[in-house]
C-alpha cells in the first residue's frame, strides 16, 4: 500500500526542487561522459518517479553508458517516464515502437506517443510530426500544420528543427540559410 501511495501523490514544491537540483548534477556527470556517477544521482531521483531521471536511466540501458545494455529495462523506464510526463521520453518511446528496434514494432502506439510529445513542444516530436503532415503520412496530409510545426519548434534552437526549418523555408522559395547556419554552429548532425 505504501508503495502505490509514493507512485500517486504528487511532490511537493521542495522535494521537486531538491529532484531538479540533483538531476542537473547527474545531467553534468552524463554530459562528462562519467556514466556511473550520473547512474547513482539518477537511480535515487527514480525512487521519487522523477521523470527526466527515468528517461537518463532508460538511455543508459539502452546504450549501455554507465549501465548494461538491457532492452527490457530500457523499455520499462522509457514507459514510465513518458507516463510521468517527460516529453523527451514520450518521443523517443514513440519512435522506438515506431521503428520496432528494441521493442516490438506498433506504429499506432508510437504515433500516439510522438504526438503526445509534439503537443509538448518537443522539438524532435515536432519535426517528426512535421514530416508526417507533410507526406500525409499516419494524419492528412497539412503543409499548413507541417509548416507551423516547424516554426515553432526552431524556436527552441534545437540543431535538427533550425535545420528542417531551414530546408522548408528554402524549398517555399524564402530565405533559410539563417536557420542552416544556427544549426551547423549548434552542430547540427
Amino acid at each position: 500500500a505504501n508503495k502505490q501511495q509514493v507512485e500517486t501523490t504528487p511532490m511537493d514544491s521542495a522535494t521537486l526542487d531538491a529532484c531538479a537540483y540533483h538531476y542537473q548534477k547527474g545531467l553534468i556527470y552524463y554530459n562528462q561522459k562519467r556514466y556511473k556517477d550520473a547512474i547513482t544521482i539518477f537511480a535515487e531521483l527514480v525512487q521519487y518517479r522523477y521523470a527526466p531521471a527515468m528517461h537518463y536511466v532508460a538511455m543508459c540501458y539502452r546504450d549501455g553508458k554507465g549501465l548494461k545494455v538491457n532492452n527490457t529495462l530500457a523499455m520499462k523506464f522509457y514507459t514510465e517516464a513518458a507516463m510521468n510526463g517527460s516529453a523527451p521520453a514520450q518521443y523517443e518511446l514513440g519512435m522506438i515502437m515506431h521503428e520496432g528496434t528494441i521493442a516490438e514494432r506498433d506504429t499506432a502506439g508510437g504515433h500516439a506517443w510522438i504526438r503526445r510529445a509534439s503537443l509538448q513542444s518537443e522539438p524532435r516530436a515536432m519535426v517528426e510530426m512535421a514530416r508526417r503532415y507533410r507526406e500525409g503520412y499516419i494524419v492528412e496530409a497539412d503543409i499548413t500544420q507541417c509548416d507551423s510545426l516547424l516554426s515553432e519548434a526552431a524556436k527552441q534552437k534545437e540543431p535538427t528543427a533550425l535545420y528542417t526549418y531551414g530546408m522548408r523555408l528554402i524549398e517555399k522559395g524564402e530565405d533559410g540559410i539563417g536557420q542552416i547556419k544556427e544549426a551547423a554552429e549548434l552542430k547540427h548532425e
